[in-house]
């Protein structure tokens, strides 16, 4: 899909990527499904978002923990866009960190494929299984998810 930046205003999904080898992907199969999307780093300038005036974020994962010295980090004006965003891996730890959340390291990383169980409903989810098998690998555990995020 071709569109440029004035014609996707206000119906573009940004993803901004912390390192993970799927942002590329994410950005793809957003635009599979005619949205526009702009892959941009994760510490994109406030002013190149409010230019877009994206309907959603998307967060991608990383290999990077949050609590090592140079991982990614969000700034708060995230956390007042005032838009949808889904968040995994490095991303969500990145937005639980800024956003007051708990969180804590893991002794090593974690990989595999767990179970995935939707708890409460909510639009980005209503065409997957309440139940689904995912691929996850992680050095952060997320304790206490941020105020109003579900």
């Amino acid at each position: 899909m071709t569109a440029t930046v004035a014609g996707a205003k206000g119906e573009a999904v940004v993803v901004l990527d912390f390192g993970s080898q799927y942002s590329q992907l994410i950005a793809r199969r957003v635009r599979e499904l005619n949205v526009y999307s702009e892959l941009l780093p994760f510490d994109a300038p406030l002013e190149r978002l409010r230019a877009l005036a994206p309907r959603g974020l998307i967060l991608s994962g990383g290999p990077d923990s949050v609590y090592a010295a140079r991982s990614p980090r969000i700034g708060r004006h995230l956390l007042e866009f005032g838009v949808p965003v889904s968040a995994s891996a490095t991303g969500c730890s990145s937005w639980r960190t800024c956003s007051r959340g708990r969180s804590c390291r893991r002794p090593g990383a974690s990989t595999g494929r767990p179970e995935l169980d939707i708890l409460e409903p909510a639009p980005l989810f209503d065409r997957t299984p309440a139940r689904q098998q995912v691929w996850m690998s992680h050095g952060d555990d997320i304790l206490e998810a941020p105020r109003g995020s579900s």
